[in-house]
């Protein structure tokens, strides 16, 4: 019987790469130091055929599931955008904030860019008084393509040049009105992959490149 093993090197080398899954063969051995390495990687195991191992499961996001966020300055907007995305049968996952108490907008940015990084959702929206603060945020994360949009242009742009997968608002800066039309066009766009796949071939392989220098400065 053909066993495999996946060590502490094999998870190292997926976290060099911006990696957050290891598909797991039938039969394969996972050392106790992997697994530990795994953990603080936020790496998951993934049957390669049943896409399950140790407790886990692939997450297999709807391509048409939205993330929806705000802080305390979007929530009326963040309520009319979740109208608008459900009549579009859009499936919506309201992150928050749900009331207009001061909040820290940075952490319902993060919650949206783990949502988006980990295939909870196959789309974002987060709110906020510029949509400025939480674009720096969401660009953290590998895999997550923000795009901060103060028209129909800059929103159609995004999508159709770079695949962006992130919309940021600023309920400041906007209308009600304005910000919906934005939304619509954002998501009524598609990616113009023929002529615009190298450039994101590129963005993506410029990211894994700083996720490597960043690892390596780590070690």
């Amino acid at each position: 019987m053909a066993r495999f093993l996946i060590t502490e090197k094999d998870v190292l080398n997926a976290a060099r790469r911006g990696r957050d899954t290891l598909l797991v063969k039938k039969f394969t051995l996972i050392t106790p130091l992997a697994r530990d390495r795994a953990k603080d990687f936020k790496i998951v195991f993934l049957d390669a055929e049943s896409e399950q191992v140790a407790g886990f499961s692939k997450p297999v996001p709807s391509a048409t599931t939205v993330a929806l966020g705000s802080d305390h300055t979007g929530v009326e907007l963040k309520d009319a955008l979740r109208q608008m995305l459900s009549e579009k049968n859009f499936r919506v996952i309201d992150m928050g904030t749900d009331t207009n108490t001061h909040c820290e907008l940075l952490d319902y940015a993060f919650s949206i860019g783990e949502a988006v990084r980990h295939k909870r959702a196959a789309f974002g929206v987060m709110i906020d008084g510029t949509g400025v603060e939480s674009a720096m945020m969401l660009n953290k994360f590998p895999g997550v393509r923000a795009a901060m949009c103060h028209n129909e242009f800059t929103a159609r742009a995004a999508r159709t040049r770079i695949d962006a997968n992130v919309l940021t608002l600023g309920a400041k800066t906007l209308g009600e009105d304005i910000a919906l039309s934005i939304a619509e066009t954002f998501f009524d766009t598609a990616f113009e992959g023929v002529q615009n796949q190298p450039r994101l071939n590129k963005l993506e392989e410029l990211v894994a490149k700083l996720l490597k220098r960043s690892f390596n400065d780590i070690l």
